[in-house]
């Protein structure tokens, strides 16, 4: 084959470009004298490519695993609302129903004399209702017994 020959195929294939001295110069990802044969090449680092493995990986496990445990849960709810719903037959159909009246009513108070009587405490300050603020205020004293 010619060189002008294999020049115009890779042109015409829009694989290469000719170059002055009339052979191919081939793009990116061609090879050989007409730019016809394929190479293909890794554009992508392996390290890009393990953290998407990584990532997807992650989230498939944790969606499996919601699955299955929403899938555990509800097995459970189940069994358990039978083993309720068998439990309440046999305690109703084992009792009969009982009514129990309400405790009586106390037919009288209790006396005075069993009513505890406040008991007094003396103020720590001795202050008029007129020196007194308007707005509540709180304040902290240590008060310590004579010795």
């Amino acid at each position: 084959m010619t060189d002008q020959l294999a020049c115009d195929i890779c042109v015409a294939k829009h694989t290469g470009t000719c170059t002055v001295n009339q052979t191919c110069a081939c793009f990116s990802g061609y090879s050989g004298p007409t730019c016809s044969t394929t190479s293909i090449t890794d554009t992508t680092s392996s390290g890009q490519i393990n953290i998407g493995i990584v990532v997807a990986s992650g989230l498939g496990g944790a969606l499996l695993t919601l699955v299955v445990g929403l899938v555990i849960f509800f097995i459970w709810k189940k069994r358990v609302k039978k083993k309720l719903l068998a439990y309440s037959a046999s305690i109703s159909s084992a009792t009969s129903t009982v009514t129990v009246p309400p405790p009586p009513l106390p037919s009288r108070l209790p006396p005075l004399s069993r009513v505890p009587s406040p008991i007094i405490v003396s103020p720590l300050y001795d202050i008029a209702l007129s020196r007194r603020a308007s707005v509540s205020t709180i304040s902290y004293h240590t008060y310590e017994e004579p010795s």
